[in-house]
């Protein structure tokens, strides 16, 4: 159990090598047992305890300790949080949450952690206080302000560099991108036969296990063995759209096995919000994202800013 002092820096359950569970207590006032029950109610643990156990961090951390444990020199978190989160993305797609309070529990999730970049980024750059950051995190996620206080010391109290709230949610599009190119799904067919450029999934996640912590794209040259790794090595890879690529397929069965004329269907029995997500991705196929844009992130990459390591996870 997370003792009472603890839980102000940690409002939520932890996962890897144990399980560390956050209550209510004795010395809070009743209005925080109040919002800490309601931070860690059962449909926002059921859409994390893959993520923190199997097959998240607790399997992560087994497998470290068995394949090459030198590469744990070196540590990042788009690899260590972006690989728990990757699969909350997958049993998204294998429609995992079977009740809409199970559905709202990962979508509050998936809102968090794009949250995370930008107060974390805000707060680093100058442009935000710890305060603004909790005001935000309470007004657009929908966060009590117990937990979200909570959040905020454990994004800044020290133990975890300015890119780290990053790592979960652009390790996590990374990883799903890499799963679009390379592995084959159930059913996927390519000139009536199965694709044999691509691999099981099991495969996939066995050598991504087994090959130890390392930047996302590093792990992608060693798979594809399409690309020669010298000391140089500039990333280059537009991981994005392949990402998006990958979603639209999960959203077509909730399986991968999609195609983009399912996606072009007509709208008749979409609901108002699938209609708005898929207007959002329409409108970023149009270029919601600025060319300027474009090129400060690649100049970013390029001069290794966007490079982020963890001491803590």
């Amino acid at each position: 159990m997370m003792p009472p002092a603890a839980q102000r820096a940690n409002p939520f359950f932890l996962g890897g090598d144990s399980i560390i569970v956050s209550y209510p207590t004795s010395t809070m006032a009743h209005a925080d047992k109040l919002m800490t029950l309601r931070g860690n109610n059962k449909h926002f643990a059921r859409a994390t305890v893959f993520h923190e156990m199997i097959p998240g961090h607790h399997l992560q951390f087994h497998m470290l300790a068995r394949h090459r444990p030198y590469r744990s020199v070196f540590e990042t978190p788009f690899w260590i949080e972006g690989w728990a989160l990757y699969w909350e993305y997958i049993l998204w797609d294998r429609e995992f949450p079977k009740s809409p309070e199970d559905r709202i529990g990962m979508l509050f999730w998936r809102m968090h952690r794009c949250a995370r970049i930008l107060f974390s980024l805000n707060f680093h750059l100058g442009r935000w206080s710890p305060e603004q950051c909790i005001d935000y995190l309470v007004e657009h996620v929908g966060h009590d302000r117990w937990t979200a206080e909570g959040e905020v010391r454990r994004s800044f109290g020290g133990d975890y560099t300015p890119l780290y709230q990053a790592g979960y949610m652009l390790g996590a599009l990374q990883l799903y991108a890499l799963r679009g190119e390379v592995v084959r799904e159930p059913g996927e067919v390519c000139g009536g036969l199965q694709d044999k450029r691509k691999m099981p999934e099991k495969e996939f996640h066995d050598f991504i296990l087994r090959q130890g912590m390392m930047p996302i794209e590093i792990l992608r040259a060693l798979l594809k063995k399409d690309e020669t790794l010298t000391p140089d090595f500039k990333p280059t890879w537009k991981f994005y759209d392949g990402a998006r690529a990958a979603n639209r397929k999960g959203k077509h069965d909730g399986k991968g096995n999609g195609s983009d004329e399912e996606w072009n269907r007509s709208e008749e029995g979409l609901s108002e919000i699938e209609k708005e997500d898929r207007q959002g991705d329409e409108r970023e196929d149009e270029g919601g994202i600025s060319q300027e844009l474009w090129e400060a992130i690649d100049r970013d990459m390029t001069e290794g800013r966007w490079i982020g390591q963890s001491r803590s996870r």
